[in-house]
């Protein structure tokens, strides 16, 4: 029967075990049973509270300590990690069969020179540790090609890591190295070194002497690292060295890749010989006067990134036969004028917002053929180019164009993007929307059309099967097509217009969810008759003209992309019409919440609990009571 009993165990282990995250102080005796030692391969016990027999302790269980793992011969894997063992468990060095290691977050302080009788070892994961130092001994485990020590305490990269010529990864993010440790190496044959998070101050420059075959450097988030000079590294192919305060970059262009240098202080990056074979160049946020004109000779670049800076010019030809160019991020900079050339321009995202340009590249639209997603918000356009005449050929989905000078005359562009999704022309000069070609935007999911110029709205609205947000707010609107035949409307947002009298049937869609009627001084509505379409469903419908009587206080929707779980949030704003936000209340996922608050808050006042802005402060935190 006992025979029989330990073969049913044995058929109940698997090679591979999982007892992670079960708050084991002990090893289940299931693990020692006759025969079961001899089947584990790989076993996971990470974040329990296993512990080592006590020294001190005569009566103790006489199996189940961390200690007894040993038994378990065959083990080639082993996670003990977030254990908090606080000491390196002595018992794992007799496991010669082990390949894979993985002691990180366990308070470890020193590891023992026994270490170096896991001669099979390939991979040691000492991370979150308090570690300082490590045994010459583990130079013993010469098959160990992966070694992390991220996240301990070494001042210096420990000089065992030198004798491992497996180890091809240098893993010290999280630690206390500084610049002057680097330059005293020698003959270093790692492929990527990573130091982010450590003291690494002023200047550092790398070799080939130091480093031999280095190909991906990562020092981004140390203190204060100026100067950066790694033009002696023909081999290197990727460099981060974000949000270090650099002033100075010195890169060998031979092998670069993918250039990383977001968040720092620079005016320019020296890069030589010309990187040919960059892919991506990431520097926005630093002090760029202009981009460098080799950039558009490079036959594999695709994403350009140098928002944020102060650019006002850019490469004659960068739009030019740039074959390999997708994303060009060039907002928020000082570009008044853009080139004017566009030929086989295969731009899928062009970034342009926040700058002070007057006009766009006459064939931007006609020739850019796989723009999917423009921003041009917030410049000065007073039109939009022309879109190519081949409908197909315009494959414009995301178009951003507020706060311009844009009239009605690019009704004609927008109308033969056929593919757009998402519209918004807000903060301009439109008189009027609307055009016969309006329904074939089929795909246009939302649209931003407020602080225009408009008195109408166009029916074709309630007939686009994919529109589910329209934005309407300050305008000079007086009245609402039909628009309760809409198979998506969510949200419809037609505050601080001119309504006088309104038909709310006519906005009553039978998806709708928001409706925003405030700042229509003229306008009185008796949400109370308001019947939604579909039986059981709640709308929202916010009007402040007849039935707030929150004094000199209004109530409306935050603005919103339209995530559902932003709908649920309302804000409190003066009567006066000015555009600051007195209070705003989120209600997460529950729109339920800020009407709640809405209704207590309405109490407060009839108290007169409210009278200002620093009582409505105080009001906010009760209402939360």
């Amino acid at each position: 029967m006992n025979l029989w009993l330990s073969r049913v165990v044995q058929t109940q282990i698997a090679p591979t075990c999982d007892l992670s995250d079960q708050r084991l102080l002990f090893l289940p005796d299931r693990l020692f049973s006759i025969g079961v030692e001899r089947q584990i391969i790989s076993l996971n016990l990470r974040r329990n509270s296993l512990v080592l027999r006590p020294n001190n302790e005569i009566r103790t269980p006489p199996l189940g300590w961390l200690d007894d793992i040993h038994r378990l011969s065959s083990l080639r894997s082993l996670n003990i990690a977030d254990n908090s063992l606080q000491s390196f468990p002595l018992a794992v060095t007799r496991l010669t069969s082990l390949t894979e290691l993985v002691l990180s977050g366990n308070r470890i302080a020193e590891i023992p020179p026994q270490i170096g009788l896991l001669s099979s070892l390939c991979v040691l994961n000492l991370s979150n540790n308090w570690l300082m130092s490590l045994p010459m001994e583990l130079a013993e485990c010469s098959a160990l090609s992966t070694l992390d020590l991220s996240f301990n305490r070494f001042e210096q990269i420990p000089d065992v890591m030198f004798s491992l010529k497996r180890l091809s990864l240098i893993q010290l993010a999280g630690n206390e190295v500084s610049s002057s440790s680097l330059h005293t190496l020698s003959g270093v044959h790692a492929h990527k070194l990573d130091l982010r998070r450590n003291a690494l101050k002023r200047s550092i420059r790398l070799t080939s002497f130091i480093f031999d075959a280095l190909c991906e450097v990562d020092v981004r988030d140390n203190a204060s690292l100026s100067e950066l000079d790694f033009s002696n590294l023909p081999t290197l192919q990727i460099v981060h060295c974000e949000r270090i305060g650099l002033n100075n970059l010195q890169i060998n262009g031979s092998s670069l890749r993918y250039l990383y240098a977001d968040h720092n202080d620079l005016s320019q990056a020296i890069i030589m010989p010309i990187p040919i074979h960059l892919i991506v160049f990431c520097i926005p946020y630093n002090r760029l006067v202009s981009l460098p004109d080799w950039i558009t000779d490079l036959p594999q670049v695709e994403t350009i990134s140098a928002h944020h800076n102060s650019i006002r010019r850019l490469p004659y030809r960068i739009f030019m036969n740039v074959a390999s160019l997708k994303n060009l991020f060039l907002n928020d900079n000082d570009i008044e004028r853009l080139p004017e050339v566009v030929e086989n321009c295969s731009l899928e995202v062009l970034s342009l917002h926040n700058n002070h340009i007057e006009q766009l590249p006459l064939d931007l639209l006609r020739c850019a053929h796989k723009l999917r997603n423009l921003n041009v918000s917030n410049n000065r356009l007073s039109s939009l180019p022309v879109a190519n005449p081949m409908v197909d050929l315009n494959r414009l989905q995301l178009l951003r164009a507020a706060s311009n000078r844009l009239d009605e005359s690019v009704i004609p562009t927008v109308v033969s993007c056929r593919r757009l999704r998402l519209l918004d022309l807000s903060y301009n000069q439109l008189r009027f929307f609307d055009d016969s070609c309006l329904m074939r935007l089929t795909a246009l999911e939302e649209v931003n059309l407020s602080s225009n110029r408009l008195s109408s709205v166009s029916p074709a609205f309630g007939m686009l099967p994919n529109l589910q947000i329209l934005r309407l707010h300050s305008n000079l609107i007086t009245s609402i097509p039909d628009l309760s035949h809409s198979p998506s409307l969510f949200l419809i947002d037609i505050s601080n217009n001119e309504l006088e009298n309104l038909n709310t049937d006519m906005c009553m869609a039978k998806t709708l969810k928001h409706l925003d009627l405030t700042y229509n001084a003229a306008l009185r509505v008796d949400t109370n008759t308001i019947r939604p379409k579909k039986h059981g469903r709640l709308v929202s419908i916010v009007d402040v003209g007849s039935e707030s009587t929150l004094g000199p206080f209004h109530f409306g929707f935050s603005e919103t992309a339209g995530q559902r779980n932003k709908l649920c949030i309302r804000q409190i704003r003066p009567r006066n019409g000015n555009q600051f936000v007195f209070g705003m209340i989120d209600g997460g996922y529950n729109n339920e919440i800020p009407s709640l608050i809405v209704e207590k808050l309405d109490d407060y006042v009839q108290q007169k609990v409210i009278v200002g802005a620093s009582s409505l402060k105080a009001a906010l935190i009760r209402a939360h009571e």
